[in-house]
């Protein structure tokens, strides 16, 4: 029987990237954005299957409750929710998922962690890439014949670009041939965090680059290690955040570990790729050959993620040859026919009217719109950008 994995599920933000679609206390992991899940309920189905263990959710206090609720409206029960009192970014939260992932299932255990607000609209070539890697890592434990040992290597899942977008990361692969001779796995050169469109283009023209799509694999202890390694003060903290942490059961099969915000708040904020990917030496990269993969980060990522015919309709909208457009509405049906190149959000306390070509405006002005959005005495706030 193949080996188990841990998926680390991460379950923070602060809403900002889609504002006023998403707010602090309801990131777009929590949204039916595209079809009639949340991002998060299809991360943990994504992530249910017999290759994984339940999931470990990293979350804040905040949306803990609505994680949970969220996933039991879909049958899936959690092992252990991790509650951060305050945003640390996803070094933490990596590092303690795999710290709790050796505490709950051994120091054999294998994870996987995963951003919850992705889309994957066909995820079998992801589960068989998975599939895949898990076992040339358990396998890899039964030769001496690698130079560097290939279990205890952190691999990365990258797609091909299917654009030049300099809206994702990207990761940079050693030429095509120089692969793992034990794992037929490709040697990472570099990361690269969302370049220039002038340099994302070249990428596109190239076998080397691939898309991060930010989830990672390897055996938990190696994530410990490699942060004993590379960012030891994080790692302590970490640990003692998790010593100290306060749990509970919330019912038969899920765990709560409430962190202290007096133990969480000497963690410094860094990324998992600041803190220990870049520096470690002991890296590979498997490439997903699907392109149906978006990180929905921002408003054009949103725009191309609709525009695909595997996009279902939102039940409140009914779409006509609508074309460059998202519309959403939260309260009341809405009817478009032949619109072009708009974005409009009708909301419960905001309504939105953006032009698809002048996202960079409300990226510009979001500072400014949302301390107007506070300051006005009202129950609905109307924007035309």
């Amino acid at each position: 029987m193949q080996k188990q994995v841990v998926p680390l599920l991460l379950c923070g933000g602060l809403g900002t990237r889609l504002y006023p679609l998403s707010r602090h206390n309801y990131p777009k992991q929590f949204l039916h954005l595209v079809n009639y899940n949340t991002l998060l309920q299809e991360t943990a189905k994504r992530f249910n299957s017999n290759i994984f263990t339940a999931p470990i959710i990293i979350t804040s206090s905040e949306q803990a409750e609505n994680s949970l609720k969220q996933l039991n409206t879909i049958q899936i029960k959690p092992s252990l929710v991790i509650t951060e009192p305050m945003r640390k970014n996803t070094a933490a939260a990596i590092i303690c998922g795999s710290i709790a992932a050796v505490q709950k299932f051994g120091e054999e255990a294998l994870v996987i962690s995963s951003p919850s607000d992705q889309v994957w609209y066909d995820s079998n070539d992801l589960l068989r890439v998975i599939d895949y890697a898990v076992k040339k890592l358990v396998d890899s434990k039964k030769t001496t014949l690698a130079p560097a040992k290939v279990e205890n290597c952190i691999i990365a899942f990258g797609t091909k670009p299917s654009n030049p977008s300099s809206q994702f990361g990207y990761i940079k692969l050693q030429e095509a041939q120089n692969r793992d001779a034990i794992t037929n796995l490709q040697y990472i050169e570099s990361f690269i965090e969302k370049p220039s469109l002038e340099l994302a283009i070249e990428y596109l023209e190239s076998d080397c680059y691939l898309w991060n799509s930010g989830i990672y694999l390897a055996y938990a202890q190696t994530i410990l290690d490699a942060a004993k390694s590379n960012c030891l003060e994080l790692y302590n903290h970490c640990y003692q955040a998790m010593e100290k942490a306060e749990f509970y059961q919330a019912d038969d099969e899920t765990e709560i570990a409430n962190i202290r915000s007096t133990d969480f708040s000497q963690i410094v904020d860094f990324s998992i790729e600041d803190a220990l990917i870049i520096k470690n030496k002991n890296l590979r990269c498997v490439e997903i050959k699907s392109t149906d993969w978006n990180d929905l980060g921002s408003w054009e990522g949103l725009l191309q993620a609709v525009s695909t015919k595997k996009h279902k309709s939102l039940k409140d909208v009914v779409d006509i040859d609508s074309k460059n457009s998202y519309i959403y509405s939260s309260d009341k049906k809405v009817i478009a026919i032949g619109i072009r190149d708009l974005i409009a959000l009708n909301l419960d306390d905001h309504l939105l009217l953006l032009n698809s070509e002048q996202i960079e405006k409300i990226k510009v002005e979001l500072p400014e719109i949302i301390a107007n959005s506070k300051k006005i005495q009202t129950k609905r706030f109307i924007m035309i950008i």
